[in-house]
């Protein structure tokens, strides 16, 4: 790989979306507003997924000794979403939850609710009953898909939710009422598909949840045209990086096989819905899911399916690497890995380049309310600007802005804003949330970053109150609800600490009333069994003094923060 790229960055966006390139432009108007969008990108994602009848004979997913064809990926999501309409009176518009694992009957379902021009609701897997009914009752999905676990989760709480129908898969027992996946596919297999909804691109595909500022999570309305604006701007990146490395537009050669990704991550995020399932069938790949990430298993998987492609958050980035097994291993497959969703580090990035010289790293920023990742910086990039989070996609509009909302000079420090189509503009029925959040098209990230005169962004510090842990989002003041409501607490203040393998744990200062006898392991069961696990302080600090605090009586969590660093 030479040192220095073949054109200038300016050059290269140039030539890729210039009228006639494969990622022209042209201007439209996206929810009142104009701005750029790919003129080739698909309408909708029932269009990427009828598509895919020229994939025929290609393999669509792997799981363990599974394998789904393109073909039969098809034939099944079309009888289910036969079904889901005959059954269940699923039509445009209904939202429709889909709680499990990362089987492959997840992809088929989403594809099934997309044919039907219904509501995707992806639910957390990892969340309690509690939480997850939260999520079907305020997005007001009508049916459930469920593996037998989450429907075991559920089941003290299908009182409290107004369901036409709850269809399980993967399950031993069914309870009474219940449908059975394989058997209302088997059923439908081969009728007619209902009439064309006729989705436009800006009709909703998607309601993503994430953590709010208020303790409850938020629901980010995702259009088709936000998922495929993902999709596109993902193959953009990978054109961008072999301009920039030969100066030559990538020709794809359909004589090479088709690549293979593996997906260590859920499908419930954003990531393994956009730049998963949805990006992987749009380019004929083939997707290897995971039940759950294993390092020891991603090595194996890595050298016996050929692997190709792999995304990961800083923390499966380092089990990988430092796995015991993994000098044994013929992982020359591997030609790329993105590190996402978590700050990596300089450690891991000089990791990566001593023990797998000959891929091409790759990061860059997103978030649910971005669809998936919105810059990019790889390849020669990466290794010139290993700091930085990349260029916008070319569609994407960037401002740095101050604590007045005006637009900061470059390198200087500012609010994070994002604009363009692949950008959200509203979370479901919070209009408060999303007036905060979503000002005249633009999404205020909360993140502060600063812009160089080529427009490469280095993110410096992230949204306030927010820990990544492992890639999964924490929002204190959840965290902190559910640790006041023990009796003997009187004020909390959770943060995150750094961690290498993690990149942050969640951890909490805790003052409980004089004469408590109140241990951290004891507050962390209290937290536990209102929390998801992954939700739970790693590091709780019991103190009964005062916990620190500004003039206006706000607790400042940077001096705890640092004094649990120096402890």
């Amino acid at each position: 790989m030479p040192d220095q790229p073949a054109v200038s960055l300016p050059e290269a966006l140039r030539r890729l979306t210039a009228p006639g390139a494969p990622f022209a432009m042209r201007e439209c108007t996206v929810s009142g507003q104009r701005m750029r969008v790919f003129e080739q990108a698909p309408a909708s994602l029932r269009e990427v997924f009828f598509n895919a009848r020229h994939w025929t004979g290609r393999t669509y997913l792997r799981f363990e000794s599974e394998a789904l064809s393109y073909t039969q990926l098809l034939e099944d999501a079309s009888a289910f979403a036969c079904a889901l309409q005959a059954r269940f009176g699923v039509t445009k518009g209904d939202r429709v939850a889909i709680c499990m694992r990362n089987f492959p009957e997840w992809a088929v379902a989403y594809w099934a609710i997309i044919i039907l021009g219904a509501v995707v609701v992806p639910v957390n897997a990892w969340g309690t009953g509690p939480e997850m009914t939260y999520v079907i009752q305020h997005s007001g999905a009508c049916i459930v898909v469920a593996d037998e676990e989450r429907a075991e989760r559920l089941a003290p709480h299908q009182g409290e939710l107004a369901l036409a129908g709850t269809v399980m898969t993967r399950s031993t027992t069914r309870p009474a009422g219940m449908a059975a996946f394989d058997d209302l596919v088997a059923a439908f297999r081969g009728a007619p598909l209902p009439p064309d909804p006729q989705v436009l691109p800006d009709d909703p595909a998607t309601i993503l949840y994430t953590s709010g500022t208020t303790g409850k999570p938020k629901g980010a309305v995702g259009t088709h045209r936000n998922a495929i604006t993902c999709i596109v701007s993902g193959a953009f990146n990978v054109a961008l990086s072999h301009m920039r490395r030969t100066g030559e537009h990538l020709v794809p050669d359909p004589s090479r096989p088709p690549p293979v990704y593996l997906s260590g991550g859920p499908l419930f995020h954003v990531g393994g819905c956009n730049s998963g399932l949805a990006a992987t069938m749009a380019g004929g790949g083939c997707l290897v899911l995971m039940y759950k990430w294993d390092a020891g298993r991603a090595l194996d998987l890595i050298e016996t399916l050929g692997i190709n492609g792999f995304g990961a958050v800083p923390t499966m980035a380092w089990q990988l690497l430092e796995h015991p097994a993994f000098d044994s291993h013929d992982l020359s497959s591997l030609a790329s890995m993105a590190i996402g969703g978590a700050a990596a580090g300089p450690e891991l990035h000089a990791r990566i380049r001593g023990k797998l010289p000959h891929i091409v790293p790759a990061t860059g920023c997103g978030a649910t309310e971005t669809s998936g990742g919105c810059t990019f910086n790889g390849g020669l990039d990466f290794a010139l600007f290993p700091a930085s989070v990349g260029v916008p996609a070319p569609v994407i509009d960037v401002k740095c802005v101050d604590e007045t909302g005006s637009e900061v000079g470059l390198g200087a420090p500012g609010e994070l804003c994002l604009r363009g189509p692949s950008v959200l503009q509203a979370y479901w029925n919070d209009p408060a949330a999303t007036d905060a959040t979503f000002r005249e098209g633009w999404f205020h990230s909360g993140d502060i970053a600063s812009r160089d005169a080529e427009g490469r962004i280095t993110i410096l510090d992230r949204a306030k109150d927010m820990v990544i842990r492992g890639g999964e989002n924490v929002y204190s003041i959840e965290v902190e609800d559910a640790i006041l409501a023990h009796r003997d607490v009187l004020a909390v203040a959770v943060f995150g600490l750094p961690d290498q393998i993690l990149g942050e744990i969640v951890a909490a200062a805790v003052q409980v009333r004089p004469g408590a006898r109140v241990s951290g392991e004891e507050i962390g069961s209290f937290a536990a069994g209102r929390l998801a696990r992954f939700k739970v302080p790693s590091v709780i600090r019991v103190t009964e003094e005062d916990l620190p605090k500004n003039e206006t009586g706000k607790i400042l969590k940077r001096v705890l923060r640092q004094q649990l660093i120096e402890s």
